[in-house]
């Protein structure tokens, strides 16, 4: 039983170490466009993704169902009574 918590103390201590690795990383502010590192996808890539992943197709057709039924609403023609 102690090995036991002895293994768990390792891998605990292990876990809070790259933690703080990770969070201690550091930051690098730029202005330049060809420096700035793009944190979401570009549109290509969500259509590949779209296109290969059936999870993701599902979800891309509710999204152009959503925004096709959204356009359909805002034109309707408005009439004054």
């Amino acid at each position: 039983m102690n090995s036991f918590w002895k293994n768990e103390w390792e891998m605990f201590t292990k876990e809070v170490d790259s933690t703080l690795n990770y969070l201690m990383q550091p930051v690098k502010f730029s202005f330049k466009s060809e420096d700035n590192l793009m944190l979401k996808p570009s549109s290509a890539e969500i259509v590949e993704k779209c296109e290969t992943t059936s999870f993701w197709r599902s979800e891309w057709n509710m999204f152009t169902k959503e925004v096709d039924s959204a356009v359909e609403y805002l034109m309707q023609p408005i009439s004054f009574k």
